[in-house]
């Protein structure tokens, strides 16, 4: 309406995006309904951090208040802080702890909490609010599945990257199987991220896709 950009949020970014793109791709023969296991990055799109998933792209869009925006920041700046402060620093010995372990490791133990690392001689910052002590917790405790759902979400995030032409013809594509061809023109994906998503679509027709697309591209710059 205004030639900006449209608002497009992505499956690792709101449920909503999920919701989207599971009607928009994968279409639907029946009532649709929006549940967690649909999302395939959930453990990212948690209650406790929808402020650092969606706070950006609504400060950028207008709808959220300067002081708003402000909070958020100096609160991103405290997890930051402690985060780092974990990682970096020992647990005092006691009789439990034989030798200094990182505060951080300590916690990835699922009988310690938060709190708990206080009697190994962790001390809570008095800005360190019970909403930061828990996303504290839940960072460090899943940080390896956290860890890997950024891993793939960075792989497909390339994918989508690479931008198909809205005018494409599929037929003209005889390395593609003939069902790949049907729906890839019904769907008309975007990008060769949303195209994988299609169901039926197999690994070898989104690889025929991409060097189709790459040859293409070379036979136009010359």
């Amino acid at each position: 309406m205004e030639n900006k950009e449209p608002l497009i949020l992505k499956r690792s970014e709101a449920y909503i995006g999920v919701l989207i793109d599971d009607l928009v791709t994968r279409g639907t023969n029946e009532p649709y309904r929006m549940f967690t296991s649909r999302a395939e990055y959930r453990l990212l799109l948690r209650q406790d951090n929808a402020d650092e998933r969606l706070m950006p792209v609504g400060y950028k869009l207008g709808l959220v208040e300067e002081s708003r925006w402000q909070r958020f920041l100096q609160m991103q700046e405290i997890l930051q802080r402690e985060l780092k402060y974990l990682k970096q620093h020992n647990c005092l010995p006691n009789g439990e702890i034989k030798e200094p372990i990182r505060f951080a490791q300590l916690l990835k133990r699922p009988e310690i909490s938060f709190n708990d690392l206080q009697n190994y001689g962790y001390k809570i910052p008095a800005d360190v609010n019970s909403d930061i002590q828990n996303r504290l917790e839940l960072e460090i405790k899943y940080s390896g599945y956290l860890n890997r759902m950024e891993e793939e979400i960075q792989k497909f995030q390339n994918a989508e990257t690479i931008a198909i032409p809205e005018e494409m013809d599929y037929f003209s594509i005889p390395s593609l199987a003939y069902e790949a061809r049907e729906k890839l023109s019904k769907i008309r994906p975007k990008n060769i991220g949303q195209a994988m998503r299609i169901p039926g679509i197999n690994y070898s027709d989104s690889v025929a896709l991409m060097i189709w697309l790459r040859k293409n591209a070379k036979k136009e710059a010359k």
